[in-house]
């Protein structure tokens, strides 16, 4: 039912399908971060705090059109290790936050964020599947799908373990916003240095499509 041998067979697929785990495993639990900062840390109400994360979502709605172009336009192994490099760093600037941020800083990091993730996603999925033959497109897209859903999960999996780490036993309140924004903290930097790491397997993909283009 599972014929594994495609990874084999298409070379620059466990490059993009890791590039998807690791991508997808540094953002997806950054929703629940962001809802509890935005509500317990800096006071907002839930529709508020709503309305600031959409932020991230509009601004990649709104790009991924361009990236999409881009990626049939360019190499699209380029344009989604750019995006990929853009999520790490957008991640790594979120560390800046703490209880005295401003609303509106919030929302151009996650504006940010949500541009690196828009020039990501539709390129990567573009550059990995566009070299599968059809017989395998239904198991290479099935995998594809399969660790992105991975990725979100070990995302939040990695959040509910600092949450726990730091805050042992204890709900978010007031006399623990401390340590709940070290939590936030270190999680986001792993989830960064994670994705800046995974620009290894874009550059090497980028590296074997130039030369097979040479040769």
């Amino acid at each position: 039912i599972l014929d594994l041998r495609v990874l084999a067979k298409v070379r620059g697929l466990p490059g993009g399908m890791a590039a998807m785990f690791i991508n997808y495993g540094s953002i997806m639990g950054l929703s629940v971060f962001f809802s509890l900062y935005l509500q317990q840390v800096l006071g907002l109400n839930a529709f508020e705090a709503g309305m600031v994360m959409m932020t991230q979502s509009i601004t990649q709605a709104l790009l991924s059109p361009v990236a999409g172009r881009l990626a049939d336009r360019f190499d699209p192994v380029r344009v989604s290790t750019l995006g990929m490099a853009g999520c790490g760093l957008s991640i790594l600037t979120l560390t800046t936050l703490d209880a005295q941020s401003e609303v509106w800083n919030v929302v151009l990091l996650q504006a940010s964020l949500g541009t690196g993730i828009a020039f990501f996603v539709a390129p990567n999925v573009a550059a990995t599947l566009g070299d599968v033959p059809q017989e395998h497109m239904p198991v290479a897209s099935g995998l594809l799908g399969c660790l992105r859903t991975l990725g979100g999960l070990m995302s939040h999996i990695l959040m509910a373990g600092m949450l726990s780490l730091f805050l042992k036993d204890s709900s978010i309140g007031p006399e623990n916003v401390g340590s709940f924004l070290e939590a936030m903290r270190y999680t986001l930097i792993l989830f960064g240095s994670l994705n800046l790491l995974s620009l290894v397997f874009g550059v090497r993909r980028s590296l074997r499509r130039a030369g097979e283009t040479r040769n």
